[in-house]
């Protein structure tokens, strides 16, 4: 097998994938059952919930079990104007490239031809349409174009005559535009017709004596990332014109997102939701995540060489990496902060990283917390950042800063590390300027080996020693931090 399955899973998508591919084929095997014959599923996650990823592997997973695979990328075939143009041709594309046509059963292959031959009508339709789907003004624009062109001289008289004999051609042709319509609306209503019957009889030899098996499936991708026109008329497609039997569909969407671009053609009035149910016989959504493993995820995708965020929570064991991962976690359940918040966050981190000299190093805590509190509350990050050197972590009940902590925040939140760091509290400690940032001349010794007496000592040994392994070039300047912020933030 050329693919290895579920290689660099992150996501624990595998057993999901698996048990969905059990339910598929076995729903299948139950052929007495009316609702087993057609099926058109949709796989719904968010936006960076590895959607592509499960998709390619179920495909991958199917095709092990011998079956026909069609994959759709339909965001990369939006640029057409026809998705079913563009919808038959990749399905054509694709049967070739499983061997369809050249299958050692004469019978299928003689079948898979035909339906590739039945669907050229419907393609020529779509270039009949383009070649005379013009209005009157584009016929006559195109003529004086073509009149200026040759450099012609003509009189007044001539003009108007020309004029005439324009707008004459023109009707003609947009008569002979109408005629060539009705014959192709004819046309692509009896090729649809030949086109299913195929596509029946294809599906029907699978279920013979061949290598490959039934149903057949057609996998979707990106249909939420496409423009709300095409992504109607990809899901009408696939209602009107592939509702054959033994055809399986799995539509991989962001369900609020589709939801959203259809309300933009129709409206926002528009039951968008209970118009998707008409082309969805079931939903399947992805587990969410919780937040380390999302992090985990994310941070391996943008950071793997991450080299410049420094955990002053050092830890023997766990690698600084591991630490920041944590500590992300941490802060984005602190502030409530969901994983479309995590991902904007770790591409600031990104642009960060790839900007900062790698000499200069940054302490991760207190930029986790500003980047976080930057997308999660972005109505009190500038009263944050204006305020914060006035000790806004010391403010008393009743001021602005520790209210809208005791609303918006997870108070109790904590990194378990040697100790357990509450994130509010260490973030005080970060930002009071009595937490010294020592250096090996200053620093008082105390004993490093022993147990530190405070969650402030804690923290003091920590920035040390992360000091003390890059040369004491970190600072604890936090409005430097802000600065930093403040230029990656201008990326949206």
């Amino acid at each position: 097998m050329s693919v290895e399955l579920w290689s660099d899973d992150r996501l624990n998508r595998k057993q999901e994938g698996q048990w969905l591919v059990q339910f598929l084929t076995s729903k299948y095997a139950v052929l007495e059952a009316e609702h087993s014959k057609n099926y058109v599923l949709n796989v719904n996650a968010e936006w960076g919930f590895g959607k592509t990823y499960f998709i390619n592997n179920l495909a991958e997973e199917l095709k092990e079990k011998k079956h026909v695979v069609v994959c759709f990328d339909a965001w990369k075939n939006d640029f057409s104007e026809n998705a079913l143009l563009s919808f038959i041709a990749e399905i054509n594309e694709e049967l070739t490239n499983q061997g369809l046509l050249s299958a050692t059963d004469g019978k299928l292959a003689g079948i898979a031809r035909s339906m590739k031959n039945a669907a050229l009508p419907l393609l020529g339709g779509f270039f009949t349409k383009q070649l005379f789907g013009m209005s009157l003004d584009s016929v006559e624009a195109l003529f004086e174009k073509e009149q200026e062109s040759e450099g012609a001289s003509v009189t007044g008289a001539e003009q108007s005559g020309l004029s005439k004999d324009i707008t004459t051609v023109a009707s003609s042709i947009s008569t002979k535009a109408a005629e060539l319509a009705l014959k192709e609306y004819q046309t692509t209503k009896n090729a649809i017709g030949h086109f299913r019957e195929n596509l029946r009889l294809l599906v029907e030899g699978l279920e013979g004596s061949t290598p490959f098996k039934a149903p057949l499936f057609i996998l979707i991708d990106e249909l939420d990332r496409c423009k709300p026109s095409y992504s109607i008329q990809l899901l009408e497609t696939i209602k009107h014109l592939f509702n054959v039997e033994g055809v399986y569909f799995i539509v991989a969407t962001a369900s609020e997102q589709l939801s959203h671009s259809i309300n933009a053609v129709y409206g926002e009035k528009f039951e968008s939701k209970r118009y998707l149910n008409r082309f969805f016989d079931q939903e399947y959504s992805l587990k969410s995540l919780d937040k380390e493993e999302y992090c985990n995820f994310i941070w391996s995708k943008y950071l793997p060489d991450e080299t410049v965020f420094i955990p002053a929570l050092q830890d023997n064991i766990k690698s600084e990496s591991t630490i920041n991962i944590g500590l992300l976690s941490k802060v984005a359940e602190h502030m409530k902060a969901g994983l479309r918040d995590i991902e904007q966050a770790v591409k600031l981190l990104y642009a960060i990283q790839l900007t900062q000299e790698k000499t200069d190093y940054l302490f991760s805590l207190p930029l986790f917390y500003i980047i976080i509190l930057k997308i999660r509350h972005p109505e009190t990050y500038p009263y944050f950042k204006n305020e914060w050197q006035g000790n806004i972590f010391n403010q008393s009940i009743g001021q602005k800063f520790p209210n809208f902590q005791r609303e918006k925040f997870d108070l109790n939140t904590a990194y378990k590390g040697k100790v357990d760091y509450k994130i509010g509290e260490s973030m005080k400690l970060f930002c009071d300027p009595n937490t010294k940032l020592y250096t090996s001349d200053s620093f008082p010794h105390r004993g490093i080996g022993m147990s530190a007496k405070s969650l402030k000592e804690e923290i003091e040994i920590g920035l040390y020693l992360a000091n003390g392994k890059r040369d004491s070039k970190l600072i604890k300047d936090f409005s430097n931090y802000i600065q930093i912020v403040e230029q990656a933030g201008q990326l949206s």
